[in-house]
């Protein structure tokens, strides 16, 4: 599993997705901080998701700082969770 929260403009969330895919097993679950709706964070992992042919999810409470999962394709989200 890799948790990132890191730099969040959308440049740099890219980058960390990007960087840090590679180091990962297959099926291995990455999840993330702060994506805000209409945020860079939101942004770059969207389009992470596209390109891997899957989508991602997000725990739309402020209180929780919009953790966010890429999901493993055809995979739903978890309960009290929304596809961003």
């Amino acid at each position: 599993m890799l948790f990132i929260d890191g730099d969040h403009s959308y440049a740099a969330c890219r980058n960390d997705l990007k960087n840090w895919q590679r180091h990962l097993a297959t099926g291995a679950r990455i999840l993330g901080h702060d994506a805000v709706p209409a945020s860079g964070v939101e942004r770059a992992v969207v389009e992470f998701c596209r390109e891997r042919g899957s989508r991602a999810a997000v725990l739309p409470l402020p209180s929780a700082h919009y953790i966010w999962e890429a999901l493993p394709p055809g995979a739903e989200p978890r309960p009290g969770w929304r596809f961003i």
